[in-house]
């Protein structure tokens, strides 16, 4: 079967390219107007450090590493958009694949393809976020595995649903979610349904839930232990991610949401697709654990919301859903009801333009691509980083947990004098005998020393030398001004 998984994928390079192709359009159209979506931005910026700042071997002590070796292989904004577009592609073509095999119509076929593809959150996920990217891709194949798994009872397929959930975890945390939501439908399914060939065998739904289970959990025991040898904290991991893994905390132990406002949330990320809600009918119709299988993956995505452990945004959960309903829609189905699924795709093709867009770096991007016209915000960000390019190494102190959209847009973090770098401790000490600028965030993140330490006041030997909204940079009194004239961001051109 393995075998021919392989043959099968080469032969499909030019479908998923045809399916990739309105992703990498999308991506030019992004780099056209001077766009980067916030996760890509520090997925690059890490790539950055990396190749110009770290030791190679640190990379195993940076969450997701694959992630970041992956984004050196093409450091850009534009290289990070064109593999989430390849990936977007190969998770088209798992779609179309599985809706190829079954009774629909060419027409429900296509229609259904291109009201995935056509979502505006998920063209986003697959063009700016490119762990969310390839999760939604290693997702697919592992929603398709585990289908095999469960409902074929083919083994193996049980085993590669597991080992692909395990390999996600290093692109995305949410692969936990996902993991704790297979393992859990299938022991609850098995333990509390007598319908099931497989309830007949006692201890079959333990063995078969630590099946799909064990290859996430050891993965994300051994990035625990790995923490702790290496911090002496087990949750160093989390703390130290260049991904804001834990966006859903105020602060630790305080979620932003209750439960019962997650439960809302994700509610309405359900339905909001008309598509995914006729498929989820469809489904529940035509087998009643279907309803259980679905409050299953409703309870751990809310769960995980509510104990605020996870950043399980509103494009991921849309997405999701969607790969989960058109990925189990049956092979073979009666007339009324590819009827009514075909009559659904065309209302949500009609009603797309005028969904709720649910964030606001979606909103910003969707404007972007359809204007190709840069926000003012992003040029005067794409200037400063051109300008900050120019300066000697290592003579702007920052935190490149805070500057990382600057070290995105520049291309290089050569300039900056970072906390990875071997006398940071000393330039914070005494920053004159070391940097000649020093870039500070007006709303800094708590882990940034630099900006919480001069945000009032300039260091002795320096003076205030550039603000614009969001930031100042603070130059030494005998270093000229970093920025040209033209910008009209220098206070004064004294030195």
């Amino acid at each position: 079967m393995q075998r021919r998984m392989l043959r099968i994928f080469p032969k499909s390079s030019p479908l998923i390219l045809i399916f990739a192709c309105p992703l990498l359009y999308l991506a030019w159209a992004a780099s056209r107007a001077h766009f980067i979506g916030d996760i890509n931005a520090r997925i690059l910026a890490e790539a950055l450090i990396l190749i110009q700042h770290k030791p190679f071997d640190t990379i195993g002590f940076v969450y997701p590493n694959l992630l970041v070796l992956l984004a050196a292989l093409a450091p850009s904004p534009l290289g990070l958009s064109v593999m989430g577009a390849l990936a977007g592609g190969v998770t088209v073509w798992m779609i179309w694949r599985h809706l190829y095999r079954g009774t629909l119509s060419t027409l429900s076929r296509v229609l259904f393809t291109i009201t995935f593809l056509f979502t505006i959150p998920i063209l986003y996920l697959f063009t700016q976020s490119l762990p969310d990217a390839l999760a939604l891709m290693l997702f697919a194949f592992a929603w398709r595995a585990f289908l095999r798994f469960f409902l074929g009872r083919i083994t193996w397929a049980g085993f590669a649903s597991g080992l692909i959930l395990g390999l996600t975890l290093f692109f995305n945390l949410n692969a936990i979610v996902w993991g704790v939501a297979f393992s859990a439908g299938v022991f609850g399914l098995i333990q509390f349904s007598h319908r099931l060939p497989q309830s007949k065998h006692p201890g079959a739904s333990y063995g078969m839930a630590m099946i799909i289970a064990f290859p996430v959990l050891y993965i994300f025991f051994s990035w625990l232990y790995l923490s702790w040898i290496r911090f002496g904290d087990i949750w160093a991991f989390l703390g130290n991610s260049i991904l804001p893994v834990q966006g859903y905390l105020k602060a630790p132990g305080e979620p932003v949401f209750t439960m019962k406002e997650a439960a809302f949330i994700t509610l309405g990320e359900m339905f909001y697709q008309p598509l995914v809600l006729a498929i989820f009918s469809v489904l529940i119709a035509s087998n009643a654990l279907w309803l259980a299988a679905l409050a299953i993956a409703f309870s751990s995505i809310t769960l995980f919301r509510g104990l605020g452990l996870v950043l399980y945004t509103e494009p991921l959960a849309i997405a999701v859903f969607a790969i989960l309903a058109l990925m189990a829609i049956p092979p073979r189905l009666s007339r009324p009801w590819r009827f009514f699924l075909t009559a659904a795709a065309m209302v949500q093709l009609v009603l797309t333009p005028t969904f709720t867009i649910p964030s606001a770096d979606v909103q910003a991007w969707h404007t972007a691509i359809l204007t190709l016209t840069p926000r003012p915000q992003d040029i005067l960000e794409e200037q400063v980083a051109r300008a900050m390019a120019r300066a000697h190494p290592a003579s702007i102190l920052a935190d490149h947990r805070t500057i990382y959209r600057y070290i995105a847009r520049a291309g290089t973090s050569r300039p900056f004098l970072l906390p990875e770098d071997a006398n940071f401790k000393e330039a914070m000490v005494y920053p004159p005998a070391f940097v000649s600028y020093i870039l500070i965030a007006e709303n800094p993140p708590p882990q940034d020393a630099i900006s919480a330490s001069y945000l009032r006041t300039p260091p002795r030997g320096f003076v205030l030398s550039a603000h614009w909204p969001g930031w100042r940079l603070y130059r030494r009194i005998d270093a000229p001004d970093l920025f040209p004239p033209d910008l009209g961001l220098n206070l004064s051109t004294s030195k």
